[in-house]
């Protein structure tokens, strides 16, 4: 049997980056699924030999289009892969703040919040145990320039996109029962208020996004003996 957090990691090296379109024109892309894309984060894709490219979407029409600032990414372009922790709030916010400077490697962030629940199943159950979860999904935010709306458009709405690909990655799993519903907070600040008003960032960083709650179900794995 394997830790709870293992298993998130899996779930999170699944979920797939990888962008399909249909055309390119004119540092354009035209796509039907947009994902968790967003105006301001870099993207990665190949140039006309193969090589290794970076961009900044400057522009995106959701679920139909989005502009880049480099000409030659004409393939393969990939949405920000993200960054998953595990942890209490104080451990997460020491490990996530030293892995790197660069916000680009380390956004979107999705996190398993400790402690999580576990009812196990005995030897007669083809359940394994059904595990009680509460997940963030969050990204980097502009509070100077955002009104509580743009924040939601502009971050909220693409975590959105993300949670919704966990879950699918999780669907898929024939070791999981499917998810069927969960609950759902949205933060256009991700943080808390104090007695004064003011917000107090939950990490160290301004990040707006999303809190899911649920329970998954999964099945034992066949023996290997």
């Amino acid at each position: 049997m394997r830790e709870v957090g293992v298993l998130f990691e899996e779930i999170v090296s699944r979920m797939n980056t990888s962008l399909e379109f249909s055309s390119y024109l004119d540092k354009t892309f035209y796509t039907c699924d947009t994902k968790w894309l967003r105006v301001g984060k870099m993207i990665t894709g190949k140039n006309a030999i193969g090589g290794d490219e970076t961009a900044t979407i400057t522009a995106i029409t959701k679920d139909e289009s989005f502009t880049i600032d480099n000409e030659n990414l004409i393939d393969l372009p990939n949405c920000p892969a993200p960054f998953s922790i595990v942890g209490t709030r104080l451990a997460t916010n020491m490990e996530w703040t030293k892995a790197t400077n660069n916000m680009f490697d380390k956004t979107p962030l999705i996190w398993l919040v400790e402690s999580h629940n576990e009812k196990v199943y005995g030897e007669d159950s083809s359940i394994e145990r059904d595990m009680t979860m509460k997940v963030v999904f969050v990204d980097e935010t502009d509070i100077v320039n955002y009104s509580t709306t743009a924040h939601r458009i502009n971050v909220v709405e693409p975590m959105l996109e993300l949670q919704a690909e966990f879950v699918k990655v999780i669907n898929k799993m024939p070791t999981y029962k499917k998810i069927t519903d969960f609950s759902r907070d949205t933060f256009s600040r991700f943080g808390v208020e104090t007695e004064q008003g003011m917000m107090k960032n939950i990490l160290d960083a301004n990040l707006s996004g999303i809190v899911v709650s649920f329970s998954v179900s999964k099945y034992k794995d066949p023996c290997k003996c």
